[in-house]
């Protein structure tokens, strides 16, 4: 076949007339752009060629390697909203006997948005906030009316992301909250004098493969985290700008206060916690915990004189009760009712001070006010990714609360 062609195109060149010599501005013209079916150049037009002339083969013009597609995460990946019944279990009846009964059952909203800014690989910085509100539903002592809807204080958080190490299961994540503010948005916090709690926060992860290749048991995670946070307030006690209570004052005037009580608020407050959890069946059933201690530093008082009925007594601005303390312990068992969308779990949560009633120690894992839980998350990015017909989301490893 291909002696045929090169015999025809010769025949072909044989038939044709000689070209005459053509001007040097049309021997420069340049070939034509390729055409639209072939891709092709399409040869010069020298006014000359004979129609016979077959086309010079030029080949397919060379495809450039496509790129790998990334795969494409929501911004906003990781925003979750929950609602959780907590009840005490001194209402419960379970535990040691009290001397009065409080009962306590609340309803607990925690709306938790995302927002990505950046990502390489696996190390991300993202923006993290925390608006919860709750509601108790029987009989406050603590709120003006019944039944009265109050929103708690919310957090917004930086939170830069490294994986330092990563291979299959094995993982280890690095994660800070840096920096981190703590909002004044609760109706006590507000009438307080406070102005919100700037500090820190740093975890670290570790997933551990158990079982990589079964569905019971494949991974455990464990990790801790440390944070300190610096408060901003008005004063050194509670205060309410809009109260104008006739006090008595050290040197025995009467005079107008604003004070709301004579306990300091808490200027310094430290954190380390601990924690775990392991993947009892993959992605379905998972059990945690965490344990952890809060110090807090009280605002020192002023060093005065107090006049009493028997003289003058002066109070010392050190005492003993500046520094205190705060144990906490969680459990919870959580299981994926709809994957990738809603959660449900049901935990524990004890968080006494060191010193109870009379000065005793209490117990880490119960006092009075413990909580039991019944929560249902939802995964809102979950939910908009499964309306739309879209991938779910990437794990997140761990974070910082």
């Amino acid at each position: 076949m291909l002696a045929l062609g090169l015999f025809a195109s010769g025949a072909a060149r044989a038939q044709a007339p000689e070209p005459e010599p053509e001007p040097p501005a049309a021997q420069a013209s340049v070939a034509a752009p390729p055409t639209l079916e072939t891709g092709a150049a399409a040869p010069a037009d020298h006014g000359t060629a004979s129609p016979n002339t077959p086309p010079v083969d030029q080949g397919v013009a060379p495809q450039k390697p496509a790129e790998a597609k990334r795969e494409k995460k929501l911004r906003w990946r990781g925003t979750s909203f929950s609602w959780a019944n907590r009840v005490t279990a001194q209402t419960l009846g379970i535990g040691n006997d009290y001397q009065s009964s409080n009962p306590y059952y609340e309803w607990f909203f925690s709306l938790r948005p995302r927002y990505y800014l950046w990502e390489e690989g696996d190390d991300t910085l993202s923006l993290r906030a925390t608006l919860n509100a709750y509601v108790e539903l029987t009989n406050s002592d603590t709120t003006t009316k019944e039944h009265e809807f109050l929103i708690d204080d919310s957090t917004l958080a930086l939170v830069p992301s490294f994986t330092l190490a990563k291979d299959g299961d094995y993982r280890t994540v690095l994660t800070l909250a840096a920096p981190r503010y703590v909002i004044p948005t609760s109706k006590a916090s507000r009438s307080a004098g406070i102005y919100g709690e700037l500090g820190a926060r740093a975890g670290i992860t570790q997933t551990l493969p158990i079982r990589s290749d079964e569905n019971v048991l494949p991974t455990a995670d464990i990790g801790a985290r440390a944070g300190y946070g610096y408060l901003f307030s008005s004063g050194n006690v509670p205060e309410d700008a809009d109260l104008d209570q006739l006090r008595m004052n050290v040197g025995g005037v009467t005079v107008p206060s604003d004070q709301l009580n004579g306990a300091a608020l808490a200027q310094h407050r430290a954190s380390a916690h601990i924690f775990g959890s392991l993947e009892i069946y993959r992605d379905v059933l998972s059990l945690s915990t965490e344990v952890g201690m809060d110090w807090f530093w009280k605002f020192p008082l002023a060093e005065t004189d107090v006049t009493t009925g028997t003289g003058e007594a002066e109070v010392p601005s050190q005492d003993s009760g500046r520094l205190q303390r705060m144990v906490f312990f969680d459990a919870e068992l959580s299981a994926e009712a709809i994957r990738d969308i809603l959660t449900v779990a049901v935990g524990y949560e004890s968080f006494p001070t060191q010193l109870g009633a009379g000065g005793k120690r209490q117990s880490l894992f119960y006092n009075t006010n413990a909580l039991f839980t019944l929560s249902l998350e939802l995964s809102l990015d979950g939910l908009y990714l499964k309306a739309s017909g879209q991938k779910a989301p990437s794990e997140e490893v761990a974070s910082v609360r």
